[in-house]
């Protein structure tokens, strides 16, 4: 009689990785989960931060004193290089301020209006500095009420030697040069010295006429030279 036939033994299923090893299973989720996001995020700024090819126009708003514009100068710069921003509205509103600064903002929005459209648009006041930023624009619009122009540096020095003298207070400068303190508040000026400052005053305002010039394809006589 033939020895009837052996099974084998019956395995019971096994139980899936995340039950039996659910910090596993989960740590390669993340694992994954992580690797897609950062595929997508590459695939998000291949273009700039415009992965839906987006067109969009900017505003920069040029308001108030103008003196520390390091916010301002990195949010052209961004407008500059986003492939995205198809034209800017420049919003001035105004008087001016520091000549340094105003220059650094108008080499800003020059750059900027090398790459794409830049038209400009005076409020209340756009006068001086204000000005100054508005002549990057391709066009600049103005109402007949707003004030501008105002072309033209001045250097103001606040004098307090008589207040000193009358607290008893008394002020002594070493100096490297024969101008370096000059325009100091605590003493009058002497004559060479108001040339000298005379001279730099002169020179910034024939640089800002200059540049008015060109930008209005004006001569310079019309332009306050």
């Amino acid at each position: 009689m033939d020895a009837p036939l052996l099974s084998p033994p019956h395995k019971a299923p096994k139980e899936p990785l995340r039950k039996r090893r659910p910090v596993l299973f989960w740590l390669g989720v993340c694992i994954v989960l992580g690797g897609a996001l950062m595929a997508l995020g590459d695939w998000l700024l291949e273009d700039e931060d415009n992965p839906l090819g987006r067109e969009y126009l900017a505003v920069v708003r040029v308001e108030g004193f103008i003196g520390d514009t390091r916010r301002l100068l990195g949010w052209i710069d961004r407008l500059t290089r986003d492939k995205s921003i198809k034209g800017v509205l420049l919003r001035v509103n105004s008087p001016g301020g520091s000549a340094a600064a105003s220059h650094e903002l108008y080499d800003a929005l020059r750059r900027l209006a090398a790459r794409k459209p830049v038209y400009a648009s005076m409020g209340s006041v756009a006068a001086s500095g204000g000005l100054m930023a508005a002549l990057a624009a391709e066009r600049v619009l103005a109402t007949p009420a707003t004030i501008t122009g105002s072309i033209g540096v001045k250097l103001e020095i606040p004098q307090v030697q008589g207040l000193m003298e009358k607290l008893g207070l008394r002020h002594e400068s070493i100096a490297s040069g024969k101008y370096k303190d000059a325009g100091t508040p605590f003493r009058p000026m002497t004559q060479d010295e108001r040339i000298y400052l005379a001279e730099i005053i002169n020179d910034m305002h024939e640089s800002f006429v200059t540049l008015v010039a060109q930008a209005r394809k004006l001569p310079a006589e019309r332009c306050g030279l």
